[in-house]
């Protein structure tokens, strides 16, 4: 990155930055649409994701407010920066209302917690904690694709591949091999997907006679 770039993102910044900290004379959406459109900003400007365009779109975002969007994109600037202390402390500050889904505040506390902690029983608690919720909000909303990526990803970690496809399987055919279980299949089972295919075309058969 040129020396031009990092003092024009640094401009902007502070420009943005002195602007959102009186966001409480505008409405709300006016000043989260302001965030969005200096983020644009500095993104069509510096093009090469490093840390130091991420720590300065971290100062941005924290003057954003807590609507969900803003949420996402600080936990996550704050994961690529392994600042996961700070992570979970903001996690701690918010409520459900700040998430997109009702589980996302789980999964980036025990994300953000493995990174942390050597104990590997200490993990594996963690991590069958979030497949539980994960299993819990799947039997009431089955076609959460987030969800059942998540409970695929926390699954594999402890489980074999057979055994967590067998686990989607089930689901699929308890809603009548919906297209979300393909692209699940696809997305964490690639080499699986023939086979997939096949139990899908069988139930299909067995269905039809």
């Amino acid at each position: 990155m040129n020396t031009y770039k990092i003092i024009f993102a640094i401009f902007i910044s502070t420009l943005f930055i002195i602007s959102c900290s009186k966001r409480d004379e505008r409405n709300y959406s006016n000043a989260e649409d302001y965030c969005l459109n200096i983020k644009a900003n500095i993104d069509s400007v510096i093009h090469e994701r490093d840390t130091l365009q991420d720590s300065l779109l971290l100062e941005i975002v924290k003057k954003c407010g807590n609507s969900p969007k803003f949420v996402e994109l600080r936990l996550s600037i704050l994961s690529k920066l392994n600042r996961y202390n700070e992570g979970l402390e903001y996690i701690k500050s918010l409520d459900d209302s700040n998430f997109l889904n009702p589980y996302d505040s789980l999964v980036y506390s025990v994300s953000f917690q493995q990174k942390l902690i050597q104990d590997e029983f200490a993990k594996l608690d963690l991590t069958q904690k979030v497949v539980h919720e994960m299993e819990n909000h799947l039997a009431e909303f089955p076609l959460d694709t987030l969800a059942l990526a998540n409970y695929c990803q926390f699954s594999l970690e402890y489980k074999s591949k057979d055994e967590v496809l067998d686990k989607i399987d089930s689901m699929a055919r308890n809603n009548n091999f919906d297209r979300t279980y393909d692209f699940v299949v696809w997305l964490y089972f690639p080499d699986k997907q023939k086979l997939f295919h096949q139990r899908k075309l069988d139930w299909e058969n067995q269905k039809s006679i």
